[in-house]
């Protein structure tokens, strides 16, 4: 199925929670997770998705 990314707009392919699905891949922890949840309504595309999970790896370091 097509979305459109709550952040930034943009369209991409969703599995909407199937086994598979690209968003799968992506490592963003509980609390960064339950952030996004409050802040967006639905899905982000893969490029909004990655800059959280990039966000926390930083803040790890």
């Amino acid at each position: 199925m097509q979305k459109t990314c709550s952040k930034c707009g943009t369209t991409f392919g969703c599995k909407n929670e199937a086994p598979g699905c690209w968003c799968e891949s992506v490592r963003v922890d509980a609390p960064t997770l339950a952030l996004l949840r409050e802040q967006f309504d639905n899905c982000l595309c893969p490029a909004c998705l990655q800059s959280y999970s990039h966000l926390q790896d930083s803040q790890q370091e």
